[in-house]
């Protein structure tokens, strides 16, 4: 039980990670052409 504990969260942390950096793809593309 333990074990699929930290595959779901290992799995959370993975997918919070893209997460944040997805959102920051648009964002720095968007920011690039006007700086």
């Amino acid at each position: 039980m333990m074990e699929t504990t930290d595959l779901d969260l290992r799995e959370d942390f993975q997918d919070r990670k893209v997460s944040p950096i997805e959102e920051l793809e648009p964002i720095q593309i968007g920011e690039a052409p006007h700086q």
